[in-house]
């Protein structure tokens, strides 16, 4: 819900900013001035919402079992689901079974999407 409506914002703010940089092309002559300060001050609003973005998701527990921080660190390497059945002595099916459980925490599409959120949000850590 908090993601949705932080990225809600964020669309609307863009649009905002989009709407002042290309108005004034229209109306009047100081039109480099009026692009540059607005496309700094957006620069500066969209740094600040990035950095409340990352904050917020410091405070959202995902609750990732250890074995699955285990999957995803190895998933995110490049192995193979048999490969990381091979590394964690489990099944290949285990494995399947835990990185649907990622997917789902996360609510990913599939796995490399799991692994991509995870590592924007800096989830994935050596073991």
């Amino acid at each position: 819900m908090g993601k949705q409506l932080l990225f809600m914002i964020t669309k609307i703010i863009w649009f905002s900013f989009q709407y002042i940089i290309y108005l004034p092309t229209r109306q009047s002559k100081g039109t480099c001035q009026t692009w540059s300060s607005s496309y700094f001050l957006f620069n500066k609003l969209h740094q600040r919402l990035l950095c409340s973005y990352q904050d917020f998701n410091k405070l959202i527990d995902f609750n990732l079992t250890n074995r699955e921080n285990e999957i995803l660190y190895y998933s995110s390497m490049g192995r193979t689901y048999k490969e990381i059945s091979g590394l964690t002595n489990i099944t290949e099916y285990t494995v399947k079974f835990h990185m649907a459980k990622i997917v789902n925490k996360l609510n990913a599409k599939n796995a490399r999407h799991a692994i991509k959120i995870a590592s924007d949000l800096k989830l994935i850590h050596a073991l």
